[in-house]
């Protein structure tokens, strides 16, 4: 409502109306309008027509946060934290410049931290500057809402696949002698990349024996690799499980060799025709006493992970994904060992 007049008003309209901008009022239709001058429309365009950042997922903030306090801070550390996979949420923080790569860890994962970009966004002046854990963690007795843990032992199963960009294997190991088997790994997995990042290794303890009879097989795209990582291996004196060869017996183009960590557990280097990351796990090999109970008792949670069964004999099972195969064969059963299967569910041997 105006005390002006309807002439005044008409008035004001026009004057607004030839005022020089680049929004401008406009008579349409007998009534106005606020219009972008033509001459501002390529840059109306461009404006509008850049994509919007989306906010980051629950996922996407809790890993920031987990590297934030922690960093530098491996992948398999941070899946092990939330209980769930990280590598989807830890691609998009490093697209988006959040985060970035800072070197490796003793066995050969990708350590994390925060950029000065994450700095900027959230108006610190250094990591000395981020809140207190305390101050954001309510005390359920005083009324606010208590923290959830991660999740620990068997986890609930959950759906995934490779298709969603979560993470095939994450393998947890447990030895004898924790310096003496993370030498191992860095040494043999260092000519190949490294790894991937999907393997974990810890301390056994009384109540965690060493993990026993597992075979586990590396992806590297060529045949040179796989010599790099066998040569390496038996020049530092570690035993030899299968010198470097074809071993069409898998596929045509199958070439592998394999090497035996300090508790015995069969360890390859292989290529084959696939879509694989170089160094991640391409299979494991899983002995069992009885095939088919093994099949049944593990199925389920291999199909909710986006594992098929695709071989099926007396001797052997195979589930298989997009990215990796876990197969169970009959011997004497391997014994402690941890998969996570696609970031949800796990099988604990």
């Amino acid at each position: 409502m105006t005390a002006a007049t309807q002439d005044e008003v008409s008035e004001a309209l026009i004057e607004l109306e030839d005022r020089d901008g680049g929004v401008q009022l406009k008579h349409v239709a007998d009534g106005w309008t606020l219009a972008t001058d033509p001459i501002a429309e390529d840059a109306a365009r461009r404006l509008l027509a850049r994509p919007r950042t989306p906010p980051l997922t629950p996922a996407q903030a809790e890993t920031l946060a987990i590297v934030a306090y922690l960093q530098p801070v491996s992948r398999p550390e941070i899946t092990r934290i939330r209980g769930v996979a990280a590598e989807s949420a830890a691609a998009t923080l490093l697209e988006r410049g959040l985060i970035e790569e800072s070197g490796r860890s003793q066995f050969g994962a990708i350590l994390y931290r925060t950029t000065s970009l994450f700095l900027k966004l959230f108006g610190l002046t250094g990591l000395d500057a981020l809140p207190d854990v305390t101050e954001w963690e309510p005390d359920a007795r005083r009324g606010g809402r208590p923290t959830r843990a991660p999740a620990q032992g068997r986890r609930r199963a959950q759906p995934g696949h490779a298709g969603a960009g979560l993470m095939l294997l994450l393998v947890t190991v447990r030895a004898r002698d924790l310096e003496a088997s993370m030498r191992f790994y860095f040494t043999v997995l260092a000519p190949i990349g490294g790894g991937a990042g999907d393997l974990a290794v810890e301390a056994a303890t009384p109540v965690r024996p060493p993990t026993q009879r597992l075979h586990i097989g590396f992806y590297v795209p060529t045949t040179e690799l796989v010599h790099a990582f066998w040569d390496t291996g038996i020049a530092a004196g570690y035993r030899d499980d299968g010198a470097p060869g074809p071993r069409a017996v898998y596929k045509d183009d199958y070439y592998g060799g394999f090497l035996l960590d300090p508790d015995g557990n069969s360890v390859e280097a292989m290529t084959h025709q696939a879509d694989r990351v170089n160094g991640q796990i391409d299979h494991l090999w899983i002995r069992v006493a009885d095939v088919g109970a093994a099949r049944e008792e593990h199925r389920t949670a291999c199909e909710r992970a986006g594992y098929a069964l695709t071989y099926d004999a007396p001797e052997r099972v195979q589930f298989k994904s997009t990215g990796a195969s876990v197969s169970f064969v009959e011997g004497p059963p391997t014994e402690h060992v941890e998969i996570a299967l696609g970031g949800g569910p796990v099988l604990s041997l």
